[in-house]
């Protein structure tokens, strides 16, 4: 029987992305050109954070045959060492 530990997390990062950007906020009297770098840099890195999470996934399901999940910890660890700039 397999599990969900069992299969990979994967995390589709363009549906990823535009949810982060939705969930932004900006001021009324905010520059257009500045709203729109602010929103493309959060789309990306929110994109490129979950490729980078999709990957991690996949090593980790690969590395000697193992298709143990990682703990919350080992997530949060990735997290942190993840570059935003």
């Amino acid at each position: 029987m397999i599990s969900e530990n069992d299969t990979p997390l994967t995390i589709d990062p363009q549906n990823f992305a535009k949810l982060v950007v939705a969930d932004l906020n900006f001021k009324a009297d905010e520059n257009p050109q500045a709203i729109s770098k602010r929103a493309l840099i959060q789309y990306l890195s929110a994109y490129y954070l979950a490729d980078q999470f999709n990957q991690y996934e996949t090593e980790i399901f690969q590395k000697d045959g193992a298709s143990t999940y990682p703990s919350y910890a080992d997530i949060k660890e990735l997290m942190n060492k993840t570059k935003w700039y």
